[in-house]
């Protein structure tokens, strides 16, 4: 059990989740033996798989992903198509996507994840592709966390920026970046262990066709990227990260949670957000954490700066807010 400012966290011992709540309710927890939501059926592992990419990060071992469907993998292979190598792959993971939207993961006859994509109201356990892929790309260096972010480096502090999707933290990303900002990952952070580093990944970031207006002007490349889809939206990406920093790791200054207003174009402050209230918005965003480190974690969400942060259109209010969130930030 680990407090985080009012809240406690812990796992619950029946099935390993998270349980967030209150200091009485975690040390009067005990194990919860409800039934488990059901997990959809396994099924029988598909006879060919078609070649993906094959994927790399700074030294780490190369990942070659295959799929039964490759068109169902458009998303994932434009997220990672800056880590592609042309090496003969260490691992070699099968990925499958059943037309009643089951996914399965498998490196040889184990099953490495089985369950259904995260989405409200859906049963069963949640699956990512991508933080699977990280894990195993990143399984030469300790990895503390990964986050559902983007990350920048703004005036001598690390921003990640957290949320779910349509929160803006790609397109607040870009501008910044665009505004001489550094950019380092997109979509889905990693934190180093011990220290909560970021790790920079050079993944694409991809972007809605909402925001394309909005980048388009600075990063031109946009106007003649392949688009795919996830589900009815449209998506393009394109590379803001430079691959040539995977070496250097940056201290986390703050944590901001951006929320998108398509009015707004007044100024803006920043709201300031105690642990407990930070630790919420990031398990709306959503991450995945090292059991093993999940006190190191909370530590590092109960010390860091975390900022509430409505944006708009208009960007000079939001680097104004930004000043000042980094100026109060943990710096390096």
């Amino acid at each position: 059990m680990f407090p985080v400012g009012q809240l406690w966290v812990w796992q619950n011992p029946a099935d390993g989740r998270l349980r967030i709540g209150n200091k009485a309710a975690a040390l009067t927890a005990e194990p919860e033996l409800t039934p488990p939501p059901e997990r959809p059926p396994l099924g029988a592992k598909p006879n060919t798989f078609e070649p993906i990419a094959t994927y790399a990060h700074s030294g780490g071992p190369a990942i070659a992903l295959s799929a039964s469907v490759p068109e169902r993998c458009r998303a994932i292979a434009a997220l990672f198509a800056p880590l592609t190598v042309h090496r003969p792959a260490d691992v070699v993971l099968e990925y499958d996507r059943r037309a009643d939207g089951v996914h399965t993961l498998w490196q040889g006859l184990d099953v490495l994840a089985h369950g259904f994509i995260p989405g409200r109201g859906q049963p069963g356990s949640a699956f990512s592709l991508a933080f699977q892929l990280l894990q195993k790309l990143l399984s030469h260096r300790p990895v503390m966390a990964i986050l559902h972010a983007s990350a920048v480096r703004w005036h001598g502090s690390t921003l990640v920026l957290c949320g779910p999707s349509g929160s803006g933290k790609t397109t607040l990303a870009g501008l910044l970046a665009a505004a001489g900002g550094e950019h380092l990952g997109d979509d889905h952070i990693v934190l180093g262990y011990p220290s909560a580093d970021v790790i920079p990944v050079a993944l694409a970031s991809t972007v809605k066709e909402g925001a394309f207006s909005i980048l388009l002007p600075h990063f031109p490349g946009l106007a003649h990227a392949a688009s795919f889809t996830k589900g009815p939206t449209p998506f393009k990406s394109v590379p803001m990260t430079d691959p040539s920093r995977h070496a250097r790791q940056e201290r986390l200054g703050a944590l901001v949670f951006p929320k998108w207003h398509a009015e707004k174009r007044a100024a803006v402050t920043p709201l300031r957000l105690r642990p407990e209230e930070a630790i919420i918005h990031l398990a709306d965003a959503g991450f995945w954490c090292d059991p093993a480190h999940l006190g190191a974690f909370m530590s590092a969400v109960d010390t860091t700066p975390a900022w509430h942060l409505e944006h708009g259109p208009n960007a000079q209010p939001t680097f104004d807010a930004l000043d000042t969130i980094a100026a109060s930030g943990i710096r390096s």
